[in-house]
Order: C-alpha cells, then structure tokens, then sequence
C-alpha cells in the first residue's frame, strides 16, 4: 500500500488519483521546514490576535461585515457560526471517490503552512482520509475563487463531529462513527473554519479526476484508432512520423499518432503504403478498378490530428490544475515577510488583500 507524502507543494493528479480511487495512504511529510511553516503560521495567528488587533474573519466579521471587531473571548465561536450557516448544500452527495479528492486538497492546501491552523487539526484530517471517514459533500453549493464556501464547510463540520460521512460503504451519522472509530469532535480555534472554507478544493478535485478520465479516454481512443484500423486492414501511412514530427507538429498529434502506429506495430493486418501500392502494380493505359484502396477514410487516418486535440487539452489543463492543487487561495495568509501589513496596506516588500505577514 502506496503512502503519499503531503507537503503542499507536490502532490500530482496521479497521486489524487491513487487516493481517491485506490488504496494510496497519506502523511504528512517529516521534512522539519514543513512541520516549521506550520507552527510558525499558527504561532503568529497566536500572537497577532493577543495584540487585540483587528484580522479578517479571525477577530472581525466576514464580508460586509468586516468592520465588526469582536474580542477574543468570541473568536472561537464565530468559526462555528460560519461552518453551521455554510451547510445549506442540496443534491445527491457526490461520490466518495470526489469527496475524498476534495479532503485530500484541503489537506494539501493546510499542509503550506500559510493558513494559521494546529498542527492537530491537519492530522486530524489526515487521519480521517487513512480511516476512511469521509465527509458527505452535497452536489450543489456556492463555489469560487474567494472559497468553494459550502462545499468545504461539510469537511470542517465533520471535523466538529457534525453532518455525515461515508463508512465502510455506508452514509451514516458522523456522531456513530466517531463513536464508534474511538475519535472525539475538535472543537475549531479561531481562523480554523476560514482556513477550511476558503479555497478551491472542491472545483479542483472534481477537475482533476475528470481530467485523469480524459487522459484514459484519449489513450483509449488512440487503441481504437489501432483497433479499427487492423480490423478495416487499413493503411499505416497517416501515422507516419513525418506527417506528424514535421509536417504538422502538434504536441498531442504527434503523440496519438505514435502511440497508434507504436499499437500496429507487428500488425498481420494493417498495411504499410508502400507495400500496398507495389502489389497494386501499375497501368499505362484505360481504366481499371482496384482491389484496395490506398486511402482510408477520414475518421481513421485523421484520428491523430481529433485525439490530439484532446491530448493538448488534458496537457495544459494538467498544468493549471496542478498549480492549483499545491496552492493556498486562503485570506488572510501568511507570508515570511517581516513588516505586518493588511487589507489595503503597503509593506516593503508588496500590497496584499488582507494577508498576516511575518
């Protein structure tokens, strides 16, 4: 059983993938600068809230509300207050192979250390994706750049010890489950609901494992490519390396029409041109009809520039969404700057939305 190692800057869609539809395990990987980023965010949030200054979402209210500064004896009670008013999702409850996509995210996009949560509560998540205690997501709720919010308040709610969760192939009550698994409900610290809302892992997860489908979807049209071809006793030369290397380069062409031509290799029924033609034999006069023709039709030698397109698609599409699997859309963040600054401020080094700074 494969383990993951997870330290919010590497993890693929192939290792989503393993976790999500495999047995893949995760950790938390033991590199000290890891486990520092962390703690250093966590302690800061710490010191930053002892000072009695205002923090978005942290010791003020949300939104609109941002001008309401509470005290700390209220910051821990509006992290509950806004995952219990986020679980308003309806629909179906997405299948557990997404949801648990949409775990592990979150728990990549903690694990940056720029989200100002314990330690504990990282483990915890960690913990519940290697038990397989997986939070029930409903198919519907806002989604965005600012937090897939509704969505990802059910993860944190589970972690409360609320809402349900998908067990041993079951949907039942998150409170039998702990029961029953031995685990207590953590309570939230102030900053932690934020940090489990904000951000896309709900957009991203789902995105990645279609494109993980994709990517099997045009590897498997290139085998009928191959497969069509041999049972039409088609023509091999529409897969020739020159048509494709240097006539008409595109990335995801060039490689579907390798992989088919690397699928026909050996064939006893697909046919070479050259070969072809010379059986054919030549006429110098009048008309004949021949016993094969030297061109097949379009939806076999044109398959490689069609599958292409699918191909360039899924490789650029990994990219983004690679990238925004091992990044914190979080607000505010932490930064290794020294000068604090926030919403609409200027520090030496940059302007930010509303970022803690160090």
């Amino acid at each position: 059983m494969n383990t993951i190692a997870l330290d919010g800057a590497s993890l693929t869609l192939d290792d989503m993938d393993a976790v999500a539809r495999g047995d893949a395990r995760v950790s938390l990987r033991g590199a000290p600068a890891v486990h520092e980023r962390i703690a250093r965010s966590y302690a800061l949030n710490q010191e930053l809230m002892g000072r009695g200054m205002p923090i978005y979402g942290v010791t003020t209210g949300l939104g609109d509300s941002v001008d309401r500064h509470i005290g700390l004896d209220r910051a821990a009670r509006l992290q509950g207050n806004l995952i219990s008013y986020l679980g308003c999702g309806v629909g179906e409850y997405m299948p557990v192979e997404d949801c648990r996509a949409m775990l592990l995210a979150r728990v990549n996009c903690l694990a940056k250390g720029y989200s100002a949560v314990r330690p504990a509560l990282i483990e915890r998540l960690i913990d519940l994706l290697n038990r397989d205690v997986i939070p029930c997501i409903p198919a519907m709720g806002s989604v965005g750049a600012s937090g897939d919010l509704i969505p990802a308040s059910y993860i944190a709610a589970v972690v409360m010890g609320k809402r349900d969760v998908y067990y041993r192939g079951r949907v039942r009550p998150t409170t039998e489950v702990y029961t029953e698994a031995g685990l207590a409900p953590m309570a939230l610290e102030p900053k932690e609901g934020l940090a489990m809302v904000n951000g896309t892992n709900f957009m991203t997860a789902v995105g990645a494992l279609a494109l993980q489908d994709a990517h099997r979807l045009a590897v498997i049209a290139d085998a009928c490519t191959a497969l069509a071809t041999e049972a039409l006793t088609g023509i091999t030369g529409p897969f020739d390396p020159f048509l494709h290397d240097t006539a008409k380069p595109h990335p995801g062409q060039v490689a579907s029409a390798a992989r088919t031509l690397r699928l026909l290799r050996g064939s006893r029924l697909a046919r070479d041109y050259a070969e072809l033609v010379r059986e054919l034999g030549t006429l110098d006069k009048g008309y004949r009809r021949l016993e094969a023709k030297i061109q097949d039709k379009y939806s076999i030698r044109c398959a490689p520039q069609c599958v292409g397109a699918l191909h360039d698609v899924v490789t650029w599409a990994r990219q983004i969404l690679s990238i925004e699997l091992n990044s914190s859309n979080d607000n505010p963040s932490t930064t290794s700057r020294r000068a604090p600054c926030g919403a609409g401020v200027t520090s030496r080094a940059s302007t930010s939305p509303s970022p803690w700074t160090r």
